[in-house]
């Protein structure tokens, strides 16, 4: 089981601030989701997503989109997406880098 420890500081950012609650749940969840390497790029299940944040699969889209337009995710096909700012939460150098 992976660690991640989130700073809670990052949603009075500035490219944060304007995401919806939706947004920031998802951005939350996909910071401690499973099928999420050490980079930060994601294999996309929207039906997993849906039971581990419990949210319907057209609040997850739209969460995601909203994602996207703010750059904050990156579709790389084939089910990829990057999470754009996610070294920058976790770097490499983390102690939970060596854990995994």
């Amino acid at each position: 089981m992976r660690s991640t420890n989130i700073v809670d500081t990052y949603f009075a950012t500035a490219d944060a601030h304007n995401l919806s609650c939706d947004a920031r749940l998802l951005y939350l969840a996909l910071m401690v989701y499973e099928r999420r390497n050490l980079l930060g790029i994601i294999t996309w299940n929207t039906d997993y997503i849906a039971v581990i944040t419990r949210m319907p699969k057209k609040r997850i889209e739209k969460a995601r989109e909203e994602l996207a337009a703010a750059e904050l995710l990156i579709d790389g096909g084939n089910n990829s997406w990057l999470m754009t700012q996610f070294l920058s939460h976790n770097p490499l150098k983390n102690g939970n880098t060596y854990r995994t």
